[in-house]
């Protein structure tokens, strides 16, 4: 079955906990990914999620995000609570959403601050 970008983005779009989400940023993604017609299977943390979008049939990428495309965002060092699990989005074509709606690629100011490493992620299927 290939991945339905739209039902995913929307999924992720009705979905959303204004303003700040509820800290489960990894959850919500993957509904959407399966949602869009994908089950990438469960990890702890957000930050694990490469492997698995990888054997999903996602690639990295290093280009400009398209709609679909998945960030899997690593922790910067010292992160405590929920940050030390990393993070993850979805790009709906404008915008970048996890559990809540992004200003933009980052969840918030420390992670704009850090600027932790990450992988942009899109489907080309199996």
């Amino acid at each position: 079955m290939p991945f339905d970008i739209d039902r995913a983005a929307n999924y992720a779009r009705q979905h959303v906990h204004p303003p700040f989400g509820e800290g489960k940023c990894a959850k919500h993604i993957r509904l959407a990914i399966r949602e869009g017609g994908i089950d990438i299977g469960n990890t702890m943390s957000a930050k694990n999620y490469g492997f698995k979008l990888e054997n999903a049939g996602f690639v990295r990428v290093h280009s400009l995000p398209q709609k679909g495309d998945v960030v899997v965002m690593q922790p910067w060092s010292g992160a405590a609570g929920n940050s030390m699990h990393g993070h993850m989005a979805i790009y709906d074509g404008s915008r970048w959403i996890s559990d809540f709606i992004q200003q933009d690629i980052y969840p918030n100011e420390n992670y704009r601050q850090h600027k932790p490493p990450y992988q942009l992620y899109r489907y080309i299927g199996q």
